[in-house]
């Protein structure tokens, strides 16, 4: 593209200088922007010239709405521009001199206060991959048939879905069997729980105490037993006359039944615990 070459006075300014005033500021797509105006004409749309090496490398019309300028009172706010600029002349934007062009032709300085953007990152050099030898290639082949073999003995995805799922249950049935354990040793601990309990330990000692006198007049009475029986004659004695019931036997058969008594009431008194 041929460009137009700038005047050599480009950057003088004519002792009576119109009210130009502006700023580019930062790069934008493929060129750069900022605001520009003539303050003695605050309707009219400051023209532009942008330079590098005294060329011509850029023109245009700062018409652009900006709502910070119309919000600061500069102008009415149509005062934006944005120049194109080829790729590779952007690295060198902090040689770019830009003007606003007069209505009587003279240019006037605008500053570019824009920093220069960072160089494209360079394209890596490809790695050149060394060739494998016959025996390198079949090692190769046969650790990733190996690989293949042990990836396909995983367990598939199902299964470890249904894994999964039945140690949730058998954490729910666990958690609910303490739950119900923890209820009935709360039970267990209450105070209607141990009153009960220790009047049923009550019950059952003087049970266990009756039963061990009666026990002991018992075996007095079958020693007693014992020594009549060893008084009996033996061989061709007379005949023993007939057999009556005495006031001691009373007694045996009483002590008898009371012992029974007791044992049948101490094992209702176990089974109610």
């Amino acid at each position: 593209m041929d460009l137009p070459v700038a005047s050599d006075t480009a950057d003088t300014t004519p002792a009576d200088a119109t009210d130009i005033r502006g700023l580019a500021e930062r790069a934008v797509r493929a060129g750069i922007s900022g605001w520009a105006l003539d303050g003695s004409r605050p309707g009219h749309r400051l023209h532009l010239e942008l330079q590098l090496d005294r060329a011509v490398i850029s023109t245009g019309v700062a018409d652009k709405p900006r709502p910070d300028l119309e919000a600061n009172g500069i102008g009415d706010g149509r005062h934006g521009f944005e120049l194109p600029v080829e790729p590779e002349l952007l690295q060198r934007v902090a040689e770019f001199r830009l003007f606003g062009l007069a209505a009587d032709g003279s240019r006037h300085r605008i500053p570019v206060r824009i920093a220069r953007p960072p160089a494209p990152a360079p394209v890596p050099a490809p790695v050149a991959v060394p060739a494998l030898s016959l025996a390198e290639g079949e090692q190769l082949k046969a650790e990733v048939a190996a690989l293949t073999r042990q990836v396909q003995q995983l367990p598939q995805a199902a299964a470890l879905k249904d894994v999964m799922a039945h140690q949730a249950a058998l954490a729910s049935q666990v958690n609910s069997l303490a739950a119900r354990l923890d209820q009935a040793l709360a039970g267990m601990a209450s105070k209607d729980g141990a009153d009960q309990i220790n009047a049923t330990q009550e019950r059952l000692a003087a049970q266990l105490e009756m039963s061990g006198d009666r026990v002991t007049t018992l075996e007095a009475w079958i020693a007693r037993l014992e020594q009549r029986l060893g008084e009996v004659p033996s061989g061709n004695a007379a005949p023993a006359p007939a057999a009556t019931i005495d006031t001691w036997q009373k007694v045996l058969f009483a002590t008898l039944a009371g012992a029974l008594a007791g044992a049948l009431l101490v094992s209702l008194i176990l089974r109610s615990i």
